[in-house]
């Protein structure tokens, strides 16, 4: 009977230290976490951190690739990069941040600039990239995107990227646009070289 009740008196010890260990951590990890949130104990006012969440998306089905990227950093105005894989045509689709609707619709042909035969069998991947393009200046009115729309074949290799440039002021008029993107880069996925084009 008594070796029953030493045993339990050690099971109870074990669980207690470990009850202890528990309650340690979890009160250092809020300290922790308050310590990174900002929080000053001795004011009892939090030090707001600026959270900056930058989510751009792109999906794919059958016949439709899309791409959602950032066009004008200064307003935060996003543009829809559509790619029909049918005919091969790119769109981008520059919202309106005053109206709500569509204030630019930029194309291109990314089966020709990759070279690519007409009617060939084609695997089309898409994505948007984050660019800072403000060293190569702004042109007038013309800002430049602040993405880089990203289309690969998956059948030949080619990749080609492309960027526009963007009338804010027309926006804020609103007044329509419409325009080719530019080739801002090219090359071969299946090999290291790049070729940035002129």
């Amino acid at each position: 009977m008594e070796k029953k009740n030493h045993y339990f008196v050690r099971v109870a010890v074990v669980l207690s230290g470990m009850a202890v260990i528990v309650f340690v951590a979890s009160a250092m990890g809020v300290a922790v976490g308050l310590y990174v949130a900002g929080f000053d104990s001795t004011s009892g006012a939090g030090n707001e951190l600026p959270i900056v969440l930058n989510a751009d998306t792109a999906a794919s089905g059958k016949s439709l690739c899309m791409a959602t990227g950032l066009i004008d950093t200064d307003d935060n105005v996003e543009g829809l990069f559509v790619l029909d894989r049918l005919s091969g045509n790119l769109q981008c689709w520059v919202m309106n941040s005053q109206t709500g609707g569509i204030a630019g619709i930029y194309t291109a042909r990314p089966a020709d600039d990759m070279g690519l035969e007409k009617g060939g069998d084609v695997d089309y991947v898409m994505t948007t990239g984050r660019m800072n393009f403000q060293r190569a200046g702004r042109v007038g009115n013309l800002i430049p995107a602040g993405c880089v729309c990203y289309v690969g074949d998956g059948n030949s290799g080619n990749v080609v990227g492309y960027s526009l440039k963007f009338n804010r002021q027309a926006a804020l008029r609103g007044e329509g646009q419409t325009g080719q993107m530019a080739v801002v880069c090219k090359g071969f996925a299946r090999d290291t070289t790049m070729q940035r084009d002129q």
